[in-house]
């Protein structure tokens, strides 16, 4: 599921020209690398900014320029390099880049790893995803994934952890808060895949 950072971060370094490239030029303290991916990005100069977006990953660790890769690999249909930023980003504990790396498993049926995605941004409290949850427990249990004798158990466990979601819903910001964050606690068990 989750790899280091640093060997992610080692697939970047293997790019000589866009080490060599940063090391050549200069950038204002008040214009970061990223800031310089931003305004190439709304120019519509893509290639231009995946360079500017890796060298502030290399120079300054930038968590944003780690999920801005994800989307425009994610946006050029290549998934894989989309997932390798999104991890970096979600080991960052970025929790757009977890929510959109389980997007992207959940749309390739892999439902363990959407599962495990989405379960991180809950205990970064993104509540609403207790719903993706749910439906990644049904399609696992929908595409007998699990023998039978274990289906009973996860059916059960995605109506909870649905039926937590549909709760939350009825309680205000302040008290949803407090409501997942004791039931969390109480029922870790409840989110843990067999």
């Amino acid at each position: 599921m989750a790899k280091n950072m640093f060997s992610l971060l080692d697939n970047i370094n293997e790019d000589n020209e866009i080490i060599k490239n940063s090391e050549d030029e200069e950038t204002s303290e008040e214009q970061s690398f990223f800031d310089i991916g931003l305004e190439l990005e709304e120019k519509n100069k893509i290639d231009e900014a995946i360079k500017a977006y890796k060298k502030a990953i290399i120079k300054d660790r930038s968590v944003e320029a780690m999920h801005n890769l994800g989307c425009i690999y994610e946006q050029r249909n290549n998934k894989e390099e989309a997932i390798k930023f999104y991890e970096m980003g979600a080991l960052s504990k970025d929790t757009d880049s977890m929510h959109n790396i389980a997007a992207i498993y959940y749309n390739k049926k892999d439902y363990i790893n959407a599962y495990y995605y989405y379960k991180q941004t809950v205990q970064h409290k993104i509540y609403k995803n207790l719903y993706w949850m749910s439906v990644c427990l049904y399609n696992l249990i929908e595409k007998k994934h699990y023998a039978e004798t274990e289906e009973q158990k996860m059916l059960t466990k995605a109506q909870n952890i649905f039926k937590l979601y549909l709760d939350s819903k009825k309680l205000d910001k302040q008290d949803r808060f407090f409501f997942y964050k004791i039931f969390i606690e109480k029922n870790d068990k409840l989110f843990e895949l067999d």
